[in-house]
């Protein structure tokens, strides 16, 4: 027996109208105002950091003024939907600076010119070498670190209450996000209790 499947093609078309004009503004307009930024100050590389919608729209821009896109962090794995637009900003990118050597692999596996290809190391590990220590002296100390991923609820706070009552006592440093989406709405922190 056949199957039928039966489009109400005006009621499709709609959707379809609502998700061009979702695009418009989620994607298009904001590669567009890339791309003015881009030319205004008109550099020759551009350097994007990272593996979210905003970094890929840089990425979409430079490519299409054909500027040298350099990317760092690209072949690192979050096993979140990040990974995806990583990638992609990877296979858009010129020059590539990763984090370790295994990240090197895969950005090779991908089929980039290990010439361009350099294990650079993580800028989140400089930062934090570099950072203040005169507060972290003594005692017990509890590290945490989260990447909040976009659109699913935060578990920040319940994180930080079940350490406190497991581990009394320490001092919990917390270090939110990786300078992208949550940061961007002011959720990094470090924190001392």
């Amino acid at each position: 027996m056949n199957r039928i499947l039966f489009f109400n093609t005006s009621r499709v078309h709609r959707r379809l109208e609502k998700l061009i004009d979702l695009a418009k503004i989620r994607v298009i307009e904001p590669t567009q105002a890339y791309e003015e930024y881009i030319k205004k100050h008109n550099s020759d590389v551009i350097l994007v950091r990272g593996d979210t919608m905003p970094q890929l729209e840089v990425a979409v821009a430079a490519t299409k003024l054909n500027k040298i896109l350099a990317h760092g962090e690209g072949g690192s794995l979050s096993s979140t939907r990040d990974e995806h637009v990583r990638h992609a900003i990877t296979k858009l990118s010129h020059l590539h600076f990763v984090d370790h050597e295994q990240a090197r692999e895969r950005v090779l596996r991908m089929g980039e010119d290990q010439k361009y290809v350099y294990n650079f190391g993580s800028l989140e590990v400089e930062m934090a070498m570099s950072s203040p220590k005169e507060d972290l002296i003594d005692g017990f100390y509890i590290l945490l670190l989260q990447h909040e991923i976009p659109g699913e609820l935060k578990s920040y706070d319940m994180i930080h209450a079940v350490l406190r009552q497991q581990f009394p006592g320490y001092k919990i440093v917390s270090i939110l996000s990786n300078n992208d989406y949550t940061k961007a709405n002011g959720n990094e922190e470090y924190s001392q209790e």
